[in-house]
């Protein structure tokens, strides 16, 4: 081996995660938005009603108080003569309703205990009917019971469409790409919402530094949709955190996606004074014409990313690198990444950096750092130069890092450290 020449210094990124937020909706009796797949009402029962209880072809008529939450469950009680009961569970699902009840009155009733099963449909109009049983005096009762047309009122159900805003792509240092996803209603106009501070989207208002599309059209339901972020009209800038959050328009009412954010990218190079060393040769002597090993600039082309161990979401570096003509092999090494603001939050470099370079003999296939600290196998043999006029071979590697899911949020640094050798055939002359 003839010359080994190595190089380091520091690297940094941001990772970007992404906040959701929630929001409750309430309950109301207005006129319904109608959703496909989704109930357009619920049927309640709630009220003073009377329910005929048949038994060996006699009728019971009960007077019967009940109420209902608003996820259907049932509460209440009713009285025949001198006996009562109390509903101990219950619920209304759809048309069907069933509550189990026990008695409270009179002794007979309550020494043993009697329960009673009441299992039942509503119909269209408002009746219902079904069958209900007991064991009374620890026997068995059954028998039919009918409540009259009006007993169920039907309510229509509000269902606000849902609209998802998506985490942004193609981000640059004076662009990315906004995304969204429509919900399960058709909309008839959609857009985004942009800003440079966080916002509200309880009111289709724009708030003053609040920026938005045109809108974009009609959409139709469960479709994605983008739109750049300068079609907000928001100026775009470097290193620069926006807000942003998707809108759909559906039945004459505009509704927000959560609001997200996205950094973009900085191209400062990093900077800073290079260091080598070489060993190995003869008297370790760089042989005249061949260049010498140099790192001419680093470009951090996405500077930003998300925890979600994927390494197209991750953070990117093109390193432009001189390689000696006579040592094209090339080798990389990257430390672990320490969070600049709590060193106690790191990401690992194994399995998580992989290097490429068009540039090399491997048709630009990607190599995996499996350690810290140590260089890549197997090496990228160099085969093409970018500036033949310039002394040695003008490469570019690409440095990509997934970051893992649950990283902490912050900016990170790591050291590298590059390496060149001989190919066996120039080692062996």
């Amino acid at each position: 081996m003839k010359n080994i020449l190595k190089i380091s210094k520091k690297i940094s990124a941001g990772i970007m995660l992404f906040a959701f937020a929630v929001t409750s909706l309430g309950f109301s009796a207005s006129v319904p938005t109608r959703v496909d797949a989704v109930p357009s009402a619920i049927w309640n029962v709630a009220g003073s009603k009377v329910i005929t209880f048949e038994y060996q072809s006699a009728n019971y008529a009960h007077n019967v108080t009940l109420s209902q939450s608003e996820t259907g469950e049932l509460s209440g009680s009713g009285t025949f003569a001198d006996y009562a009961w109390t509903i101990t569970s219950g619920s209304v699902t759809g048309t069907a309703i069933n509550f189990t009840a026990n008695y409270t009155a009179t002794p007979d009733a309550v020494d043993p205990l009697t329960t009673m099963t009441v299992t039942g449909i509503i119909n269209q109009d408002g009746s219902v009917t079904g069958t209900w049983s007991d064991n009374y005096q620890a026997g068995s009762r059954n028998g039919t019971f009918t409540a009259p047309a009006g007993t169920a009122e039907e309510i229509p159900v509000v269902v606000v469409p849902k609209v998802t805003t998506n985490p942004a792509t193609a981000i640059t240092e004076n662009g990315a790409t906004l995304n969204g996803r429509n919900g399960n209603s058709p909309a008839t106009g959609h857009s985004f919402w942009a800003s440079l501070n966080t916002f509200s989207t309880e009111d289709p208002i724009l708030e003053e530094g609040v920026y938005t599309t045109p809108d974009l059209g009609a959409i139709a339901a469960d479709t994605d949709f983008s739109a750049p972020l300068s079609a907000t009209g928001i100026a775009v800038a470097t290193n620069t955190q926006y807000y942003f959050a998707a809108w759909s328009y559906v039945d004459g009412t505009w509704h927000p996606g959560q609001i997200m954010t996205l950094t973009t990218a900085s191209t400062t190079p990093v900077t800073g004074t290079t260091t080598s060393t070489s060993t190995g040769g003869i008297d370790g002597e760089v042989v005249s014409g061949n260049g010498e090993l140099e790192v001419t600039s680093i470009v951090k082309t996405k500077g930003t990313a998300i925890a979600n161990g994927v390494f197209e979401d991750g953070w990117v570096y093109t390193f432009d690198i001189t390689v000696p003509t006579n040592e094209k092999r090339l080798a990389m090494k990257l430390g672990d990444w320490v969070n600049t603001s709590n060193a106690s939050n790191t990401i690992a470099t194994a399995n998580n950096v992989r290097i490429s370079s068009a540039q090399a003999d491997n048709s630009g296939a990607k190599i995996v750092l499996t350690e810290a600290d140590v260089y890549s196998e197997p090496e990228l043999t160099m085969a093409t130069d970018l500036n033949s006029e310039l002394a040695g071979m003008q490469v570019q590697v690409i440095v990509e890092v997934k970051v893992p899911t649950g990283s902490a949020n912050g900016t990170y640094s790591t050291s590298y450290g590059i390496r060149t050798s001989p190919v066996i055939s120039e080692e062996l002359n």
